[in-house]
């Protein structure tokens, strides 16, 4: 929700004597979970991820990196974050970290910093498909070196994949 949708929302509760949102990321996750159907809110959102179902012949494929699955958002109509980049090395990182943070106030919606993402693919590891309550789950991100120090995990290692609170594959 951008912050001055935000501001029009709670100046119509405080009309209606009703009680006031507390910040914008509350506003819209509880827009999208009331059961009362809600107006007037204009939600917004920047699409990160695109999910195939590889089980109905998708005429899409699963993309070699994070950029070329943006750039396929994009083409496709959904609105990506205008400020995504590639990078060649870590102080190119830290320059345009540093020029997003200065401009963090300035933007009209809530941030909790800048998202960087390793550009390459493979370091999702593909699984033979395993449903678990409900879900298909066919990768496993391996991008995370303490998860992986902490558990000792190996090449040729065999790992038991559960899900946090009914939701989460882990």
């Amino acid at each position: 929700m951008k912050k001055e949708e935000f501001i029009r929302l709670n100046k119509e509760l405080i009309k209606n004597n009703s009680k006031l949102l507390a910040n914008p990321r509350n506003a819209a996750s509880g827009s999208l979970r009331t059961l009362v159907p809600l107006q007037n809110r204009n939600l917004h959102f920047f699409a990160y991820q695109l999910f195939f179902d590889n089980d109905r012949n998708s005429t899409y494929q699963s993309f070699n990196s994070q950029l070329e699955c943006l750039q396929k958002l994009e083409e496709l109509g959904f609105a990506v974050s205008p400020d995504y980049r590639s990078f060649t090395g870590i102080q190119e990182v830290k320059k345009f970290v540093e020029k997003q943070e200065s401009k963090r106030d300035g933007l009209d919606f809530e941030s909790d910093g800048v998202v960087i993402k390793v550009n390459d693919h493979s370091y999702y590891e593909k699984l033979e498909p395993v449903v678990l309550v409900g879900s298909r789950i066919n990768k496993a991100t391996l991008h995370n070196y303490a998860f992986i120090r902490n558990r000792a995990l190996n090449i040729g290692d065999e790992v038991v994949i559960k899900k946090a609170g009914d939701v989460i594959p882990q």
